[in-house]
């Protein structure tokens, strides 16, 4: 397995949340629209 900061940091904290919290990880970049029935279903003003 290779050290880097996604296997040290990220891909930890992800698996954290979604054990702790029940949270489910997105990955969003570039793809996230918004408004109601949108990806993660925000709006501009929630930024």
């Amino acid at each position: 397995m290779a050290y880097s900061e996604d296997t040290l940091v990220q891909q930890t904290t992800v698996e954290y949340l979604e054990q702790q919290f029940r949270w489910e990880s997105v990955y969003a970049y570039n793809s996230e629209d918004f408004g109601p029935g949108r990806l993660l279903g925000r709006s501009l003003s929630e930024l």
